[in-house]
């Protein structure tokens, strides 16, 4: 293999776009809700990153895959209510 720098041919490099969505769950009141809410985002997005805060009932996703339509309405189909922030 020859790694003389003239040789190297360039390749392409693929970036995927993030976005970040916030939703306020009022009626997320635990750690079990943490949990459902979590797994719920992760299964149509298994690389969201997902945080939340209960004091202020905040969820805040990282997602790559996801818009906040395919969010929400999975956060919904766990049973929970979530409003745009």
């Amino acid at each position: 293999m020859n790694l003389d720098s003239t040789s190297c041919e360039p390749y392409p490099i693929r970036f995927r776009e993030f976005v970040m969505i916030a939703f306020e769950v009022k009626d997320m009141t635990c750690g079990h809700c943490v949990g459902a809410i979590t797994r719920a985002v992760q299964a149509v997005d298994g690389g969201a990153d997902v945080q939340i805060d209960l004091v202020t009932h905040r969820v805040q996703i990282t997602s790559g895959a996801a818009d906040a339509a395919t969010l929400r309405e999975a956060i919904r189909d766990a049973g929970y209510t979530p409003e745009d922030r």
